[in-house]
């Protein structure tokens, strides 16, 4: 049949200044095929520094019927795109959709190397590029940095003798069209400097050390908390500090990749101390009895071995510059398989811990349980999220700036699947226009529903069954988003992703959780205390919850109920029987963090209250 084709490439103009448009383009086939390019421009973002183009073409049809094919292809007929006319009636339109833009450049170039649509006989040549030159660029950006330091001879100068402090140094920064705070991370000699500061339209800021390392470096008389400033530069925005003697070591871990059955992975465990005392001691891990180590591929074995348990000895974890090179953490890294035994939802433990000495401000973490959840290939619809957090919960650290997703799909059916779409509702705590495709199984052609709502299509992806090739009936795609700063604790950024084939209904996967962690209350209130046993329930609660300690010996017990942000507001002393009953009497709904402690026995259990 004879089909005619008009293509059509419109960019949508939201803001431009000093645009160029270089256009080269060529077509020349029969009357029926017309080619009209009609070159935007591109709109900035001046809270963040940043361009951004959003640009479509359209590829209209007339007189097609269903499930006629266009395709798009190289000179040399190598096909780029295939799109399948899915509509009942005459005609086709359409539209592929493009939004990007780098960071803080003023020069944009748009390139389109597909040469020929092809539908029916019909046949459009087509070569185009656009260059686009923002003039002048929309921001400037200069520096702060200084250092923070171990202040020998309180001076309140960095001398030679001065050690450097690895600790995070925050900066709020006040802006005519917003206001900006970013973390900087000191290096090994207690330098710090962050470059991504607006100076055209900067109005003040203040720099200054997170309360959280005041257990360990005080603060020289000569010395402020806060540093303010108003102009840029500002390179000697110096933090002098002295050392208290304090500790707190905590362990931490990380895994390289999936947990499937007979697959090996690299798992690091760690421990770290963000006090200024050096402290030498024993990571411990113990391993899940359906996990098998392997000492001779392992990057850090462990120095001993006694069953499943492995032990590391470590020395000298400081955030003090000691003058001979210093880093804060120790880290191992073991090379471990599951048993072939296990199966798709399994959870593997590991069990990671270090030394609880007297010194240390905060024994609640020094130990911890990793869950490791078992996925396999042969489950055609895994929604998989980074960083994956730990426990069911997914508790991410607070400092999470991103989460990377991953659909997985799979066919397993009985024959090919001819068209493919993954649909994905973006979380509500992510920056507006943070998404980020990063990559994809098979050529794809993302469309946006909505302002958060995204769907992946895989034309003619046939995908075959996984009867027929099962190594080759698998697919995903992956992007990124950015996390909102700020996030309370107890926070959960949840997705799912609904995957069609062809016409049959949705399967529906399962939903990836990411849930903010709360603080340490033991550093709330400087107690030092060990495990209690204590179930709560209801939790969440309305009216009241009842506290019950498992493994009490001697009952004189304190409940103390704080908000996040550390202030206690229900605190009941000498409790003394196993069964406490706590009734609402005016709190809010929310999230708050319980705490029952009882110091005769040294004995602490935190938690999560929810109240509706």
């Amino acid at each position: 049949m004879k089909t005619t084709i008009t293509l059509l490439s419109i960019f949508a103009l939201f803001w431009s200044n000093s645009i160029f448009s270089q256009i080269t383009l060529a077509s020349t086939v029969n009357n029926n095929i017309q080619f009209q390019v009609n070159p935007g421009g591109f709109f900035q973002d001046e809270l963040n520094c940043m361009y951004f183009g959003n640009g479509q073409y359209i590829i209209q049809l007339n007189n097609t019927i269903l499930n006629d094919s266009i395709f798009i292809v190289s000179n040399n007929y190598t096909v780029q795109d295939t799109i399948i006319d899915t509509t009942p009636t005459s005609g086709f339109s359409y539209v592929f959709n493009s939004v990007g833009g780098p960071g803080g450049n003023d020069f944009y170039q748009l390139s389109h190397d597909k040469n020929k649509i092809i539908c029916n006989g019909d046949t459009l040549d087509i070569s185009y590029n656009f260059y686009m030159d923002f003039q002048p660029p929309i921001c400037t950006f200069s520096q702060i940095g200084g250092n923070v330091f171990i202040d020998n001879n309180n001076d309140c100068l960095s001398n030679a003798g001065d050690q450097g402090i690895s600790l995070y140094v925050t900066t709020v920064a006040n802006y005519s069209v917003g206001t900006k705070t970013t973390s900087n991370y000191s290096n090994f000699s207690g330098a710090f400097n962050e470059t991504q500061f607006k100076s055209n339209t900067f109005l003040s800021a203040s720099a200054s050390i997170p309360s959280i390392y005041n257990f360990a470096f005080g603060i020289p008389s000569c010395a402020t908390p806060i540093l303010n400033f108003s102009s840029l530069p500002a390179t000697n925005l110096d933090f002098p500090r002295t050392c208290l003697g304090d500790i707190d070591l905590s362990v931490h871990n990380y895994n390289t990749q999936n947990i499937r059955p007979n697959i090996p992975f690299s798992y690091f465990p760690q421990v770290s101390n963000i006090g200024c005392t050096a402290f030498s001691g024993t990571l411990q891990v113990v391993l899940d009895p359906l996990l098998i180590y392997d000492s001779v591929l392992s990057v850090n074995p462990a120095d001993s071995q006694i069953g499943n348990t492995l032990f590391w000895n470590y020395s000298n974890l400081t955030n003090v510059n000691l003058g001979a090179g210093y880093w804060n953490s120790f880290v191992g890294g073991i090379h471990l398989t599951p048993d072939n035994s296990v199966n798709i939802g399994d959870i593997l433990t590991i069990q990671l811990s270090t030394d609880m000495p007297g010194i240390d401000v905060d024994l609640s973490n020094n130990s911890s349980i990793t869950y490791l959840e078992v996925v396999n290939s042969y489950d055609p619809n895994i929604k998989e999220v980074f960083p994956k957090g730990n426990g069911p919960e997914g508790y991410i650290p607070d400092t999470t700036e991103k989460l990377t997703y991953v659909i997985h799909f799979q066919n397993t059916g009985n024959a090919p699947a001819l068209n493919i779409s993954v649909l994905d509702t973006l979380p509500g705590n992510i920056v507006p226009n943070s998404f980020r495709l990063l990559s994809n199984s098979h050529l794809m052609n993302p469309q946006w529903l909505t302002n958060n709502i995204v769907q992946f299509n895989f034309p003619n992806i046939n995908l075959v069954d996984s009867t027929s090739d099962e190594v080759n009936s698998h697919g995903y795609v992956s992007f990124e988003v950015e996390l909102q700063n700020n996030l309370n604790p107890g926070t959960e950024i949840k997705n799912t992703g609904y995957i069609y084939f062809d016409n049959n209904p949705a399967i529906v996967t399962n939903t990836a959780i990411s849930t903010i962690e709360f603080p340490s209350t033991a550093s709330l209130n400087n107690n030092s205390l060990n495990n209690l046993d204590v179930s709560v329930a209801p939790n969440p609660m309305k009216d009241y919850t009842l506290f019950k300690i498992n493994n009490s010996e001697n009952l004189n017990y304190k409940l103390e109920i704080i908000d996040l942000t550390g202030k206690i507001i229900f605190s009941q002393d000498n409790i003394n029987q196993s069964e406490y009953l706590f009734e609402n009497s005016g709190l809010n709904s929310g999230v708050y963090i319980y705490q029952l402690s009882n110091l005769s026995v040294n004995m602490m259990k935190t938690g999560k209250l929810v109240v509706q």
